[in-house]
């Protein structure tokens, strides 16, 4: 056994043994169980104490029993979501029963005042429940889907997460094509709120991703799941850890009887509409076809006559699903499929003959000959002076596979469409015990796989499909459950789960990747440090300048090899004493992950892109690397391993007090003891400590200087000489390289906090809610809270990423303005490299949430919840580069080269000189979110079951980089977005938080319509009853979804075919926002989406005035419908067929639109496609299934 292996042994199993220790007590996160209330009354109203009160659980027949109190109250709790009796029994009485009683997870069902008859015992009276009991005890805001729309509605690509999206308050982002996505399953914003802040559990066992926590990692079959709840707005202190919205699925539970079923689903591309892109442009379709084929079953396990002979002791459920798809893809992992278009190299370029090179305009793209500055004749650059290395590089991309201008405006000429072929399975088992009427025991075991193979996006090599990637991800987890009935009124719940994680991208037999490899191409470029990249990977690769271009980028692990491995341990204690119901817990999480060998550029990038102040630049970034001139080059000195931990520990008291018939009130709070996400004690890491910073201690930089007419770089002080290659490379011995730096090794010995952050204090959120019975009938409810809930569990990420590879440990030098032929020239030289800096002081982020709604029982079992929701984020993560310049600071005489009259390097100029990216990260940004939520729903019917849910919300922050801080910008803080080598999402120093980045948050939309239905229809054989029409038309079932939302808000990017560098900073300009022109006045076609005169070209040396998400994109207008047969096969065996159809209208809904303004020297925009349609969500896509139920 590996060292790493034994490690991960000891640690589950101390969890074991510490659960062990703490049966006792009192713990809980987030709880499934729910419980049953009710008041006993006579015929006349009078309370009736000390009744008998019996709940039976009719799936396996388990009973409790429990007096009622001297104000006739009886409170049931940590019961599992199922259907369940009551029994209620007083002498002088009849007996009353109310069956098909509905608890879901977490819920509080009221059953009103039941009334008791006078009469004999042996009169008993029985009452089916076929209404919708309405939430009259609790103020949560909730919705819950049940196993006929779980089963019988149309589930897209069987992932359960699409189904949340039916519900008010939900985005329509996330879900996905295909069960469990990559390495898991993206979750939507919820309320407002981001999805990282989401709560994803699995019976009640944390299912985030901790790299990711937007994404329900662990992998489940809808077959496998009884209900899926989802809790907007909590008001119980039970509820948490994180502050976000609760995703809660419940997994089946075997029965007293057996019941299961088989199941095959089938898509080809046979059976679908075309893109309308692909149509378009004259494509073959995409490969299209998925198989999914599953099997469930669940019952008593028993021997007759000798062990479990009633069936109610143990049962057992058990699916196995396994899911072979070959679909289209994006050209990231989670992107929307589309066809990839890229301008890559023509062959006569890649010769060095740019005399056929036109830009969109149709003109010809000059080459500049660096060393005279006047154009190559014929815009050819001879043979001679063609860089070998360079050359080679470019002939990684392809050829041209598109050369028709009037189709593609001069904005590509390469064409791939990406798919993945990714074969998953599921396996869930799951055993109930019920030793005694006061023990119930669930063990659930659980195996999750997805083996991804894609051309690009997947966490190793990306945004250009150069090799046919393969990566592998597992996950495993365990929950152990013990339900203890300690007597009628104290109920004692402990959980203890175990999660495991693994992903494996390294070459394999069958898996060589040699597409990626320098020596597949004869590449002899060399590095400054080669052990880094011991596979001999492709540099990393930018040529920003023309559209499209191609772009060559790496996962900082890859070929990625991680793990990760965290466990929980919950319990709860539940007191009820009289018309109080009291919870007490405590909750423990820790996490262990891996995150593999990783250093951002260990294998060297290389920016190729046009640069006007590199001295080197052709005016075309394709000539700039066959003369092998480089804008800048980037490599890390060595790979870090990143093993990092976080731990929780919380507890809180709550209270649900029904003080009258009417009202319910519910109190508490949940105290919680976070820690940062912190490297291990035997890791390296170091963090920038803003107050350690010593301005005098920074080492002198060579300076470029003319000497005997050959530039030079030059010491400012002893004014020796080094090749100008090393120009704004550090002088050896002087000053301090990690000036201000902590190290890991500082922290372990106490000189500084883990995670470089003071450890947090204990948090406190308070919660209260009330529900009232406003007429005392069950008919309508007045319910509301307010609340505050804490992030208390972070992404693992955005904060040990930016941890684990500086200075002093790693160098990730940065160096500009040379050439391939010298790049090893520079080896023994520092440069300035990344550096990341930490926010000592940071608060916990906190959600402030409130709601005020009214429910209300309607004829036909009808049931409308409307409710105003809102709520309030603080202290919201963000991150800001110390190290940006202000607006013309490249353009100031000071900063300009004396031997180029060109702008100095950034790295002379920057704040900070020792560091490049200087990355801090802090929490000072705001979110808020109104929203009028609309439900309507009819359940409890058999014949016609539908539900409405309408939400119209506002959703401002001044963070709205949270979409690529939830990808790019989290995970890659020198992610190369443009020219001046910066990205986007950071705070701009220079310009008001509010004018820079507050806007509509990205998943903001204004209005979200989404209604369900499923519909039996009438038998045919009631007009025509004969067997044949019978069999033929009898048993039908019609269900769907429509969804019709408002589109996101996207931004415009701004750049110029005269000015390489707009801002005169590494901060990227933004258009102007024409004052009085609405962008959103467009026509919305094809051709134009938006305005485009509402943007216009900045001045040079300014940042532009637009903000960001200036205009809405494409909404979505979408049916799905499913139609079921249903061939009954004998009393208890049907066989049902159903057909699905994804988008059945196929409707073309446009989910893409070129947002870059390109601007001439005249402030023209002359982007052909500028405000244009380049992508559509998915066409009609055909999906036929057959089940047999037994």
């Amino acid at each position: 056994m590996s060292m790493r292996s034994y490690r991960t042994s000891s640690r589950l199993g101390a969890l074991v043994v510490l659960g062990v220790f703490l049966l006792a007590g009192l713990i809980q996160a987030q709880t499934i169980t729910g419980s049953i209330t009710g008041t006993v009354v006579d015929s006349s109203g009078a309370i009736v104490p000390g009744s008998k009160v019996t709940v039976t659980n009719e799936a396996t027949g388990a009973e409790r029993t429990l007096i009622t109190t001297e104000n006739g109250v009886f409170i049931f709790t940590n019961l599992v979501p199922t259907t369940y009796s009551v029994k209620i029994e007083q002498p002088g009485f009849r007996p009353v029963t109310r069956t098909a009683l509905t608890l879901t997870s977490g819920d509080r069902l009221a059953l009103g005042s039941i009334q008791l008859e006078v009469g004999q015992t042996s009169e008993a009276i029985s009452v089916t429940s076929e209404v919708a009991a309405l939430n009259t005890e609790s103020a949560d805001v909730t919705a819950t889907l049940g196993t006929s729309q779980i089963s019988d509605l149309v589930v897209k690509g069987r992932d359960f997460m699409n189904l949340v999206k039916l519900l008010p308050g939900v985005a329509q982002q996330g879900g996905g094509d295909v069960a469990g996505g990559t390495f898991g399953v993206q979750s939507p914003s919820v309320g407002g709120i981001r999805a990282v802040y989401n709560n994803l559990t699995l019976d009640g066992a944390r299912g985030n991703d901790p790299g990711g926590p937007a994404f329900f990692s662990t992998g489940v079959a809808v077959d496998a799941l009884s209900e899926i709840k989802i809790v907007t707005s909590a008001y119980l202190a039970e509820s948490g850890p994180n502050p976000g919205a609760s995703i809660k699925l419940t997994t089946r539970s075997g029965t007293k009887d057996f019941h299961g079923n088989v199941y095959l689903f089938k898509r080809d591309k046979n059976f679908n509409a075309n893109d309308f892109f692909v149509n378009r442009q004259g494509l073959g379709a995409f490969p299209y076809r998925l198989t999914t084929t599953g099997a469930a079953v669940g019952g008593p396990i028993y021997i007759p006559n000798k062990f479990n002979a009633d069936r109610s002791k143990l049962f057992f459920f058990w699916n196995s699903e396994i899911t072979q798809s070959f679909l289209p893809a994006g050209v990231t992992f989670n992107a929307p499929a589309s066809v990839l278009q890229y301008q890559v190299p023509t062959l006569l370029e890649r010769q060095g003959d740019f005399s056929q090179s036109l830009d969109t305009n149709g003109q010809l793209i000059v080459i500049k000959d660096p060393t005279t500055g006047r154009p190559f004749l014929d815009n050819k650059i001879p043979a001679n002076r063609i860089n070998s290395n360079g050359q080679k590089l470019l002939s990684v991309f392809p050829l041209p596979n598109t050369t028709d201008r009037s189709l593609t405006g001069g904005l590509y000429n390469y064409q791939f469409k990406n798919i993945q072929d990714t074969p998953k399975g599921s396996h869930t088992l799951k055993f109930d015990i019920v030793p005694n009427l006061k023990d119930t025991i669930s063990v659930r075991l659980k195996k999750w796989e997805s083996d991804t193979k894609s051309w690009t996006g997947i966490f190793s090599y990306t945004n250009f499909p150069l090799t046919f990637y393969d990566y592998d991800f597992t996950h495993d987890d365990a929950l152990v459950s013990w339900t203890r009935v300690i007597n009628p009124r104290i109920v004692n719940e402990f959980n203890i789960s175990a999660t495991g994680s693994k992903e494996d991208g390294t070459p394999r037999p069958g898996r060589e990747q040699t597409s990626v490899f320098r020596q597949t191409y004869g590449i002899t470029l060399g590095q400054l440090y080669p052990a880094s990249n011991p596979y001999n990977l492709l540099p990393q690769m930018s040529f920003t300048g023309i559209p499209n271009p191609v772009l060559f980028t790496q996962d900082r692990r890859a070929p990625i090899q991680a793990s990760e491995e965290f466990g929980e341990i919950m319990d709860n204690l539940s007191y009820n004493r009289g018309t109080h119901a009291y919870k007490f817990g405590v909750y423990f999480h820790h996490i262990w992950t891996n995150e593999g060998q990783r250093a951002n550029n260990f294998a060297g990038n290389i920016s190729f892109n046009r640069d006007a102040n590199n001295p080197g630049d052709t005016n075309h970034p394709y000539a700039n690397a066959i003369l092998g001139n480089y804008q800048s080059y980037q490599e890390a000195s060595r790979r870090n391993l990143a093993n990092a931990a976080v731990y929780l520990a919380e507890f809180y008291l709550q209270d649900q007090w029904k003080t009258t018939k009417r009202l319910t009130l519910t109190y508490g709070a949940r105290f919680s003891s976070p820690t940062w996400y912190h490297l291990q004690g035997d890791q390296v890491g170091s963090a920038l400590v803003l107050p350690n910073y010593n301005s005098a201690n920074t080492p002198r930089q060579y300076l470029p200087a003319l000497v005997n007419g050959v530039r030079v770089g030059q010491d400012p002080v002893t004014k020796a000489t080094v090749p100008a290659q090393a120009i704004g490379a550090f002088v050896p011995g002087t000053g301090d390289l990690a000036n201000g730096v902590v190290t890991n090794a500082d922290v372990y010995a106490g000189k500084y906090p883990q995670g470089w952050a003071d450890h947090p204090e204990l948090q406190f959120a308070p919660r209260f809610g009330f529900a009232y019975d406003l007429f005392g009938n069950g008919e309508t409810a007045i319910r509301g809270g307010f609340g505050v809930g804490k992030h208390v569990i972070g992404a693992a990420g955005a904060a040990i990423e930016f941890q684990g590879f500086n200075q002093p440990y790693v160098v990730v030098s940065q160096q500009f303005n040379g050439n391939l032929d010298t790049l090893l020239s520079t080896r023994g030289y520092v440069f300035p490299s990344q550096m990341a800096s930490f926010n000592r002081h940071q608060k916990v982020p906190r959600v402030y949430n409130w709601s005020i709604g009214v429910q209300h029982s309607l004829p036909a079992k009808f049931v409308l919840d409307v409710a105003y929701v809102g709520n309030t984020n603080r202290w919201v993560e963000s991150q800001r580069d110390l190290n940006t310049l202000p607006p013309g600071a490249r353009f100031a005489p000071e900063n300009i080269d004396p031997t180029t009259n060109l702008a100095l390097p950034d790295s002379l100029i920057r704040p900070y000189r020792e560091y490049s990216f200087l990355t801090y990260l802090t929490n000072d940004a705001t979110s808020n979110y109104h929203a009028l939520q609309v439900q309507l729903n009819r359940r409890y019917t058999q014949s016609f079951l539908m539900g409405l849910s309408y939400t119209l919300s506002k959703s401002y922050t001044t963070e709205p980089g949270a979409a690529q801080r939830e990808g790019a910008c989290a995970y890659n803080p020198g992610t190369v977005t443009n020219a001046n080598q910066s990205t986007t999402c950071f705070v701009n120093p220079y310009v008001p938080t509010k004018q820079w980045l507050g806007g509509p948050q990205y998943f903001d939309q204004t209005h979200v319509l989404v209604g369900n239905y499923q519909w039996t229809l009438p038998r045919a054989s009631r007009l025509l009853p004969n067997p044949l029409v019978k069999g033929a038309l009898d048993n039908w079932e019609l269900s769907g979804i429509y969804t019709f939302a408002t589109g996101q808000p996207m931004s415009v990017t701004a750049t110029s075919s005269v000015l390489g560098d707009i801002s005169g900073s590494n901060i990227l300009a933004r258009p102007d926002c024409v004052a009085g022109v609405d962008p959103n006045s467009g026509p919305k076609t094809f051709a134009q989406w938006f305005n485009p005169a509402a943007f216009a070209m900045p001045a040079k040396g300014t940042f532009g005035t637009c903000g960001p998400n200036n205009f809405r994109g494409p909404g979505i207008n979408n049916w799905d419908m499913t139609l079921i047969k249903k061939i009954p096969l004998g009393e208890s065996r049907s066989m049902r067929l159903r057909v699905e159809a994804y988008n059945v209208f196929n409707h073309t809904q446009f989910n893409a639109i070129n947002t870059a303004a390109r601007f001439d020297g005249a402030g023209n925009q002359i982007n052909p496609q500028f405000g244009q349609a380049i992508g559509a969500r998915q066409p009609r896509v055909l999906q036929l299934g057959a089940s047999i139920y037994f």
